[in-house]
């Protein structure tokens, strides 16, 4: 008797964190794969960045779906946004929508950093702000009070002499923040 045993090549790629991305699909249907580990537990996200419809799928260490994205973008681009645990392996699916279609899929991943606001004294500081890495993040246009002062700006120190900030600014940094 002949037994003939299947041999399988692992297809997945690894990703590291705050990291450009490109998804080649060569055959219709196919699905690439990355798998990441996070050093830290938090949130992370992973969005594509090209002009055609995709789809994400985020999977466990024993290949169980945990959530998939397809339209959370912009357009037809997917988002997905996912509190990851520390020292666990995760892995992303990347496909497009349209099973006919080949070509690139640009897609970044990374941190969810938090903007924070601290009224320093004052009311009426807005709301956290969610920022992806590897987007621009327009802050609040809110502006806080204080009876008898003007207010000038947002600093990132409570005891700044002069704003770093202006409310409707943008701010690019990959770091939490508190202005």
């Amino acid at each position: 008797d002949l037994t003939l045993y299947a041999v399988w090549q692992n297809n997945t790629s690894s990703m590291a964190v705050n990291s450009s991305n490109s998804a080649w699909i060569s055959t219709c249907g196919e699905m690439k794969y990355y798998t990441f580990t996070p050093a830290t537990s938090g949130k992370y996200v992973i969005y594509s960045t090209g002009s055609e419809d995709t789809k994400v799928y985020l999977y466990n260490a024993n290949w169980s779906e945990l959530d998939s994205d397809d339209d959370g973008g912009d357009g037809n681009n997917f988002r997905l946004e996912y509190n990851l645990t520390a020292d666990t392996k995760y892995t992303f699916g990347i496909q497009y929508y349209n099973s006919s279609k080949t070509g690139t899929i640009p897609f970044k991943f990374g941190k969810v950093y938090t903007v924070s606001y601290n009224a320093n004294n004052g009311s009426g500081a807005p709301s956290a702000q969610r920022k992806d890495y590897g987007k621009a993040l327009t802050l609040s246009s809110s502006v806080p009070t204080r009876n008898g002062y003007v207010f000038k700006g947002w600093a990132t120190s409570s005891s700044a002499a002069g704003a770093t900030y202006q409310p409707g600014d943008t701010y690019s940094a990959e770091a939490d923040v508190t202005l």
